[in-house]
């Protein structure tokens, strides 16, 4: 009779427990980086399988460029932890929450033990703000901990490749002469006629920048060295307006994870120029009358003008950028343009007829004088 009884009972159990074991989570740990701010121009990922501290692990391999000037990778990760917890039963599967309410993640400097890069607690997401790397190798652990036991690491591999300096064998000639110097240069009633001559750099993402006097009508350009070496040998700027010319080299390219490049860089066997370009009528008079200037006051003439004003300020020479802005008697600015010369023009053949107010700021001072446009 008792055993009889317990039958059905021996029975449930079994089936109770082959049910719990079926039940049971199995955790599936997925980690995901996430890199921006770099300033890497190429960047790739990859996985790999090796074996680390004896077991067979997964490693994600992300390849990053940076340019030549740069020194070291330097870069925000985020690493955000996503595991996948999933219970089976014999009737519907469905998704249990994370076994942990109380998460920890780390992130080493190695596959083993290491240096602690950042920490972060009751979070799935580790932000590091200033990873940086020098280029080579970099081996980094994530390792997720619960309740301070650690219950699963991701693997990271940060290779950073640095660009080749460029050869830069390359000549720069302005009106057919060659120059070679950091000295200012001058020309005397010419049109500026620059020219590039030599062996490309192999890298493309090297510019000449060439910088006319500010806010006339040439614009500031820039030409991609590479190219213009290719072209041949003719002139690829011209520009008739007299005032200080500045060619620099720029690097130019986009960022890995977003933002860009456009900055002068220094390059062996290359020098920053700058080149006058004056008239001989404009240099005789002001150098008469810039000695006798009133200080604190700006010469414009002629006025009242109709096609270009010529601007002297009371220096005899200057680097500094000034900021000059035409404003009419309502008060509205209808000009802006800065320069960097004691002496420039302005171009005014756009206005309508009227006074206008010329006002320039330099070295925290302020000059203004009114104009009438014929």
């Amino acid at each position: 009779m008792k055993r009889k009884n317990l039958l059905p009972l021996l029975l449930l159990f079994c089936f109770s427990t082959a049910a719990f074991a079926a039940e049971r989570p199995a955790s599936h740990f997925h980690v995901e980086m996430k890199y921006s701010f770099t300033n890497a121009i190429a960047a790739s990922n990859t996985t790999t399988e090796e074996i680390i501290n004896n077991v067979k692990s997964t490693v994600q391999v992300y390849t990053f460029t940076i340019p030549f000037f740069e020194q070291a990778f330097k870069a925000k990760l985020d690493f955000s932890n996503n595991p996948e917890v999933q219970k089976t039963s014999f009737i519907v599967p469905a998704s249990v929450p994370a076994p942990c309410k109380s998460n920890e993640l780390k992130l080493y400097d190695a596959y083993s033990g290491g240096r602690l890069l950042g920490e972060v607690a009751d979070d799935m997401v580790l932000h590091i703000h200033d990873f940086s790397a020098a280029a080579g190798t970099s081996n980094i652990r994530f390792e997720a901990q619960c309740k301070r036991v650690v219950y699963a690491n991701q693997y990271f591999r940060i290779v950073v490749k640095k660009e080749a300096m460029p050869a830069f064998d390359i000549a720069l000639s302005v009106n057919g002469k060659a120059k070679a110097s950091t000295e200012e240069v001058k020309f005397t009633d010419q049109d500026m006629r620059f020219k590039l001559a030599g062996t490309a750099t192999g890298n493309k993402n090297l510019f000449l920048r060439i910088i006319p006097p500010c806010g006339m009508d040439c614009k500031r350009t820039d030409f991609n060295i590479d190219e213009t070496v290719k072209s041949g040998n003719a002139d690829f700027y011209t520009c008739d307006v007299k005032g200080l010319y500045d060619v620099k080299v720029i690097y130019k390219a986009e960022k890995a994870g977003g933002g860009s490049f456009n900055e002068p860089v220094s390059v062996p066997g290359w020098v920053n120029y700058s080149f006058l370009n004056e008239e001989k009528q404009h240099k005789a008079h002001n150098d008469k009358h810039l000695a006798q200037a009133t200080p604190g006051k700006i010469r414009i003439s002629p006025n009242p003008a109709k096609d270009v004003l010529l601007v002297e300020l009371p220096v005899t020479e200057t680097n500094a950028v000034s900021e000059v802005r035409l404003m009419d008697m309502a008060g509205k600015t209808v000009l802006v343009q800065e320069t960097n010369s004691a002496v420039f023009r302005i171009n005014v053949s756009g206005l309508a007829k009227g006074t206008y107010a010329v006002t320039v700021l330099f070295e925290g001072k302020t000059y203004t004088e009114k104009i009438i446009k014929n």
